[in-house]
């Protein structure tokens, strides 16, 4: 799983070095979720509205069907970083 495959999959786009999408957690109408990649190469999200990262990664996961292997990419691939974020940025 890629921050491209998150934010596509939210309907997001392309914003400088990272991705940008309407935030799945709460009812946006304009992006707010921050999509990039750590050092690590985790997926980081962040909601610059406020959202609990554990909301947005649950409505994330639920929307990936809930097959064992996507569940397990979720799982293992995202995690908010909020400092690690802003370095990526």
């Amino acid at each position: 799983m890629t921050p491209e495959f998150v934010a596509k999959a939210l309907g997001g786009h392309r914003a400088g070095s990272t991705w940008t999408a309407c935030c799945p957690a709460h009812e946006d109408r304009k992006p707010s979720l921050s999509i990039g990649s750590g050092k690590d190469g985790k997926v980081l999200v962040s909601c610059h509205a406020g959202c609990d990262q554990r909301d947005v990664i649950g409505i994330l996961r639920r929307r990936c069907g809930g097959t064992a292997n996507v569940e397990h990419t979720a799982a293992m691939l995202l995690e908010f970083a909020p400092a690690a974020f802003a370095k990526v940025a």
